[in-house]
């Protein structure tokens, strides 16, 4: 993008301000007009003033009131007319996307710090509890014990996860490309968590609509499906249903849905479930061992093999995740 340019006189008058910023500030006939009239932002005119005033060089970074972007402002000062004080020319360079960025690490060494910091505290009081005498009582021990363990087991989970996003956000897992039959992938993963439904008791039931063959990973196809199945038995309530479904996608590929009968999700939330550490209820989610991380997997597996996933819920009525492989090199069963 190219970047903005805008020039004053000694008397901040503009003598220039280039295509780019007329775009990108929205400015309309900038020129021979006052600059205060013409970029209403407190730190641009105080830098103006700095180089006008001093001569020298200023340089800052400034998130825009119009546009909501974000520039780093070089001034520079420039010769007036003979025995005119000097102007200045300020450039405008967009660096919304690198702020972008640092804001999405600071949430997430945030996160990260303070999932860690949670079970770490309840396993510091409980040793400090057995520590003050709680070892003499057997029965009291034992329960204190299984909460360090609980607590441990997390903290191992969330490290692990945040291991394996780390992994797949830099590129260092590349997909392993094969012949892939998605209905048989569902089958295998709908057998391991049948036992986990009937204890729950939960109907987990199985179809396939003849799904095709693909190009794709098995591994990561697997992994995504024990997310989304985990996920559904975690929430679905006893009594309720959970379905796994593959076929033929509309638009070419196959298709794999989870759907459950269980709370729903509303609107609002939608947007925002495949983000890291976002949680729809960050108590219940918690309470049952989650890390958040899991749906930002999801997400990140599926986009490394050129799939996409997809979500519709309703309060009350259930949720339903749709993973769309794409069609590569795919062949109809029998």
């Amino acid at each position: 993008m190219e970047d903005g340019v805008l020039a004053v006189d000694h008397h901040g008058s503009v003598l220039l301000a280039n295509q780019a910023l007329q775009d990108s500030l929205e400015l309309r006939e900038p020129v021979g007009r006052h600059y205060l009239e013409v970029v209403r932002q407190r730190e641009v005119g105080e830098l103006l003033e700095g180089v006008l005033r001093a001569g020298a060089r200023r340089a800052d970074e400034v998130e825009m009131l119009r546009g909501g972007r974000a520039y780093a402002v070089t001034g520079v000062p420039f010769p007036g007319p003979e025995g005119q004080p000097s102007g200045a020319v300020l450039t405008f360079h967009d660096v919304t996307e690198r702020h972008r960025v640092e804001r999405v690490r600071r949430d997430f060494v945030a996160n990260a710090s303070h999932e860690l910091r949670t079970p770490l505290t309840s396993i510091r009081g409980f040793v400090e509890a057995l520590e003050d005498g709680a070892m003499s009582e057997p029965g009291t021990a034992h329960r204190f014990l299984g909460k360090i363990r609980t607590h441990a087991d997390r903290m191992a989970s969330l490290v692990s996860d945040l291991l394996e996003l780390s992994r797949l956000e830099s590129g260092e897992r590349a997909p392993s490309w094969q012949t892939v039959a998605p209905g048989e992938v569902a089958e295998e993963v709908a057998a391991s968590f049948a036992g986990a439904a009937e204890r729950k008791g939960l109907s987990l039931r199985r179809s396939d609509r003849g799904a095709p063959t693909v190009v794709s990973d098995a591994d990561r196809l697997r992994q995504i499906l024990e997310n989304l199945v985990e996920n559904a038995v975690k929430y679905t309530p006893a009594g309720g249903r959970i379905d796994i479904t593959s076929g033929p996608a509309s638009a070419g590929g196959a298709e794999l849905v989870v759907a459950d009968d269980g709370p729903g999700i509303s609107a609002e939330h939608l947007p925002r479930i495949f983000e890291r550490f976002y949680r729809v209820d960050k108590a219940r989610s918690r309470e049952m061992g989650g890390t958040g991380l899991g749906l930002s997997i999801v997400k990140h597996l599926a986009e490394g093999m050129g799939a996409v996933v997809t979500v519709e819920s309703h309060p009350g009525r259930g949720t339903t995740f749709t993973v769309r492989l794409p069609p590569g090199q795919e062949r109809r069963p029998g």
